[in-house]
């Protein structure tokens, strides 16, 4: 009677198995074939936005992007450029710079990683770091992170929903 029994366990488990081979895995198959173009969609702007905001703060950074110009009724237009560093900026655009530079590489690499709760803080830092030094700076460097901020909104909303996702889903296994 107990070797009946344990075939019959046997029975029913390789019907679950060959009921998720046939119903479930296909489904879940076509699911990540349907996700995987957005999937690649949400890296590439993320990667692209994290590369723009890091590479625009190291430019102003170290780059002789900012020109001064000298002209004098007796002297001819004579015009310099300079980095922020050559400048002698002050220590809330450095830190504001750095923080960029630091941030914009941080997502950058989170293309690498899973969802988590730490990328999605990452990227909204990003993006909020953006739209602030943005608008603070409007009409001097702040303008150039604007568009990184704008690309990195689709990949910070998308994280977002895959998070309700998966709290939707942990909640209805549990009940």
């Amino acid at each position: 009677m107990g070797r009946a029994h344990a075939t019959g366990s046997q029975s029913k488990r390789s019907q679950a198995c060959l009921m998720y081979r046939l119903v479930l895995l296909p489904r879940r198959l076509s699911n990540q074939a349907m996700t995987q173009p957005a999937h690649r969609l949400i890296h590439l702007f993320t990667f692209a936005a994290g590369l723009m905001q890091a590479l625009v703060a190291f430019s102003l950074l170290f780059l002789p992007v900012f020109t001064e110009c000298i002209h004098g009724p007796s002297m001819p237009l004579s015009c310099q450029r300079h980095s922020y560093f050559e400048m002698g900026g002050t220590a809330t655009g450095y830190l504001t710079l750095i923080f960029m530079l630091i941030f914009g590489g941080l997502a950058g690499i989170t293309t690498r990683f899973e969802m988590t709760a730490w990328i999605c803080l990452i990227r909204w830092l990003l993006v909020v770091a953006s739209f602030v030094f943005g608008i603070l700076g409007f009409s001097t460097i702040g303008f150039a992170f604007l568009p990184g901020g704008f690309l990195m909104l689709y990949p910070a909303i998308s994280c977002v929903k895959s998070l309700d996702g998966a709290q939707h889903v942990s909640k209805s296994t549990n009940e």
